[in-house]
């Protein structure tokens, strides 16, 4: 068997997709930006939490659901516009710059030093690094470090990806998601408790950049009496996604993968097992097995994007494997 490993965060490959497959991952949101068909492998919980993005199945319907896809690109694309629309705000081009405007705007520090804090973390830095191309254009100073720095001045914002790596930030502190916070990405009735009671709704950040409508009001929600904290200006990767999101993009990946750049390259990229912290998650041998089956009846390509190196040998020879 062969296998590729890089990040999977690495939004080349979702941009070379034809047709997603998921389930609560906030991948599909990041997806539909580009018009293109999904399927939800959709157990009872997903049925009635997410919104009819594209065609819900289970593992049985799969293959069904694929040729739908293909013979059928269109079907849900209404759909998948509006609710787009939904999760993103004004994807023009601008999105960047919008966020690091309103960061600035909020700090009250018209000519700011910026430290941009990544933890280390492979998928942070992919939603950090286009707002620091956007400050480094306007000739802001910063830095992009692993931790904060605890030098302290009036001139500094801090910038993460993930709440908890400004803890220990002593500046006006600022975080951008990581990952959508639209309908059905979480299991809401955990995260409202553990934002209430185990992180206190987060007291040592400033800001809150919600990426779109459904966001902006899930994050005043979880925040509580710090709801004011939370401003709407848009994602730090749509600008990125939708350049991406090209023939040529497709051609480069296939070539590196070992594909046919002329079959549709159909992704799986589950949010996990299903479990209490993601009842929605797909991953299992049997629809491992079933991509299989499929990948031998059809000339496609099938690429399985997960989150730990496991389940090699339910993979079938023509798929490619991305780990982070």
């Amino acid at each position: 068997m062969a296998f590729v490993k890089k990040s999977s965060s690495d939004f080349r490959y979702m941009a070379a997709t034809d047709i997603l497959i998921g389930d609560m991952s906030s991948i599909n949101y990041m997806f539909i930006l580009m018009d293109k068909p999904i399927v939800l492998l959709a157990n009872e919980w997903l049925r009635d939490t997410f919104p009819e993005i594209g065609i819900m199945t289970d593992v049985r319907g799969l293959e069904r659901a694929l040729d739908r896809c293909i013979n059928d690109p269109q079907e849900y694309e209404e759909e998948r516009r509006y609710w787009a629309s939904k999760a993103f705000y004004e994807s023009d081009g601008k999105s960047c710059q919008r966020v690091l405007d309103t960061i600035i705007s909020r700090s009250g520090i018209l000519e700011p030093r910026i430290e941009f804090i990544h933890g280390n973390s492979a998928i942070h830095k992919t939603y950090l690094d286009p707002l620091c191309d956007e400050a480094k254009k306007r000739n802001i100073e910063i830095t992009y470090v692993g931790r904060p720095t605890l030098n302290y001045d009036d001139c500094k914002i801090c910038v993460a990806a993930y709440n908890w790596d400004l803890q220990n930030a002593k500046a006006f502190n600022a975080h951008v998601e990581h990952g959508s916070k639209a309908n059905g990405t979480g299991n809401w009735d955990l995260g409202y408790w553990q934002w209430k009671y185990q992180m206190k709704h987060f007291p040592f950040v400033h800001l809150h950049i919600a990426e779109g409508e459904l966001g902006y009001e899930r994050l005043k929600t979880l925040l509580g009496p710090l709801s004011d904290r939370v401003a709407l200006a848009g994602s730090t990767v749509t600008d990125r996604i939708l350049e991406l999101n090209t023939v040529e993009t497709k051609k480069k990946v296939c070539a590196e993968l070992r594909f046919d750049e002329n079959v549709p390259l159909i992704t799986y990229a589950p949010a996990g097992k299903e479990s209490f912290e993601k009842p929605g998650g797909s991953l299992s041998p049997d629809v491992l097995g079933e991509l299989k089956k499929i990948s031998k009846r059809h000339d496609l390509n099938i690429l399985v994007k997960v989150k730990y190196n496991v389940l090699r040998s339910k993979l079938s020879r023509i798929m490619r494997v991305i780990f982070e």
